[in-house]
């Protein structure tokens, strides 16, 4: 308790109430804290019991005397590094990122959701350390202005803010970023093979930075039609694990032989995007072979554009939210949507689904143009989009 309430105690003594000198010197006060489904499993373990309790008096301290010039992070699980440990427990990026990836699927998230505190936490899909650090920084900087963080979601979205391009404030370019912006796409649509992740993961920001300030993928019905997934360029572990599975690349006779072995059985054969409907509506088409007869398997989501969470009320209101942030820095660039699952479909036959996968998600298209697209999900993670025939 007393190491966990340590770092509330010390900002309240140091800072002292909002209205004083040194508290507004101060820019920002940030602080990891956890989620109250994590606190809720704490208060039903005695030895946990005084590490929440300690959690609980630093955030309610901090938030306290900083008010809105606080951040309090509450994630569930991080992970990150090189070290795994029991005590206390330590994943290690590599299995981490896995864990993360199978456990962010949209079903285990909506499933946990549903289920009771102790059993829904096991299901929480844990957040890279890096993630954390990059949230941090960001509302740190200013380009997340939310006072809580109190999801793995928003936690990524949060880390995945990027500064603004200033030089695209008006709509002229100069012909200097053109033909920048032409060399980026050229490069990953045609040769992305040829660099690494990191150095695709670059050039895929670069390009966001380039979007021209008149383009707002939210009223542009330039967004409509079919988008193809370029997993040459795609940075994650899911897309990095179907290419490494499926492609034939650069292998050993062994490795090949495996592959051929595992096509027999399941062979994907693409994923491509199609929005319609005024841009309000997407089907994500997954086509496989399953003992080489055709799958094909659709999600079916709408979409509509991203509006600010309501802000708290001094007057204490109900259905305010607890994450308020200003509008004037709520997705001014009309890039961000929400994302709303609406159903799934195999083979032409609709699917039954349980009422908790019926939930939204953050989707950004952060640059557009007439054969080329960025997409950020929830995770935050680019995803490369190239114009598809019709």
């Amino acid at each position: 308790y007393e190491i966990n309430a340590a770092s509330g105690r010390t900002a309240a003594a140091a800072f002292g109430s909002p209205s004083s000198s040194s508290s507004s010197s101060l820019p920002k006060y940030i602080f990891i804290g956890n989620s109250p489904r994590v606190r809720n499993v704490c208060n039903v373990i005695s030895s946990l019991k005084e590490y929440a309790r300690g959690k609980e008096e630093s955030e309610r301290l901090i938030e306290a005397t900083f008010e809105r010039k606080s951040c309090i992070l509450k994630p569930t699980f991080i992970y990150g590094g090189d070290a795994f440990g029991i005590d206390p427990p330590r994943l290690p990026t590599g299995i981490g990122s896995i864990i993360e990836a199978i456990l962010g699927l949209y079903p285990i998230q909506a499933t946990s959701e549903a289920l009771p505190d102790v059993l829904g936490v096991a299901l929480e899909a844990p957040v890279n350390v890096e993630s954390v650090a990059g949230a941090m920084v960001n509302a740190a900087l200013g380009l997340d202005n939310s006072r809580v963080l109190d999801s793995r979601e928003d936690i990524l979205m949060a880390a995945s803010k990027r500064p603004k391009n200033r030089t695209t404030t008006n709509n002229a370019e100069s012909p200097e970023m053109k033909k920048r912006r032409d060399e980026l796409k050229s490069i990953l649509s045609e040769h992305a093979s040829d660099y690494t992740p990191e150095e695709n993961f670059a050039m895929l920001e670069e390009l966001e930075r380039l979007k021209p300030a008149s383009m707002r993928p939210t009223e542009e019905p330039l967004l409509n039609g079919r988008w193809d997934f370029c997993f040459d360029v795609e940075p994650d572990v899911g897309t990095g694990f179907i290419k490494d599975l499926f492609e034939e690349g650069n292998s050993n006779n062994g490795q090949q032989q495996q592959r051929q072995w595992i096509k027999k059985i399941v062979d994907f054969r693409g994923v491509h995007m199609e929005i319609g409907d005024g841009q309000t509506s997407i089907r994500l088409v997954v086509s496989v072979a399953v003992f080489e007869k055709d799958v094909t398997l659709i999600l079916h989501t709408s979409l509509s554009p991203a509006m600010p969470p309501r802000k708290s009320s001094s007057s204490g209101g109900g259905g305010s939210s607890s994450n308020p942030i200003d509008d004037d820095d709520y997705d001014n660039d009309g890039t961000m949507f929400m994302e709303k699952f609406e159903g799934i479909e195999l083979n032409g036959f609709r699917l039954p689904y349980p009422n908790v996968w019926k939930k939204s998600r953050y989707l950004e298209f952060s640059y557009l143009d007439d054969g080329f697209a960025i997409a950020r999900g929830a995770g935050g993670e680019p995803h490369f989009l190239l114009r598809g025939g019709v």
